[in-house]
C-alpha cells in the first residue's frame, strides 16, 4: 500500500494491529503527517468519530491475518487484525481496539 493511502498502527507486542483508510481508497493527506509518529486514540477518533457504535464484520483468514474484522464510519473504514502468530480471535482483536480507543 502506498504512503498516504492508509494509516497503519502496529501493536505487535500486544498481538494485534489496525489499518484505517478511506472507503473510496483515495489517498488522505493527513496520513502523510502521521507517518512514523506515535498514534493515539484521539488521532484515530478524527477518522472514526462513531467508534463506539461500529458494526464489525469478521473477514476470512488470509496470508496477512488469521483473525481480521472490518468496520466503516462515514468516509473511513478500519481493519483490526491479529498479528502473525497471535492466537487472538476476531472478538479479542475488536475488544483490543475498543480498549485502546477508551484510553
Amino acid at each position: 500500500m502506498h504512503l498516504g493511502h492508509a494509516l497503519e498502527v502496529d501493536f505487535t507486542h500486544q498481538g494485534w494491529g489496525l489499518l484505517v483508510r478511506r472507503t473510496d481508497f483515495a489517498p488522505h493527506e493527513r496520513f502523510f503527517d502521521l507517518h512514523g509518529k506515535p498514534i493515539g486514540p484521539r488521532d484515530l477518533e478524527a477518522y472514526l468519530p462513531n467508534w463506539r457504535k461500529l458494526e464489525w464484520t469478521p473477514l476470512a483468514p488470509h496470508v496477512f491475518a488469521r483473525a481480521e474484522s472490518r468496520a466503516a464510519d462515514r468516509d473511513f473504514e478500519v481493519y483490526v487484525r491479529a498479528a502473525n502468530g497471535s492466537a487472538r480471535t476476531h472478538q479479542q482483536v475488536v475488544d483490543a481496539f475498543i480498549e485502546f480507543m477508551s484510553e
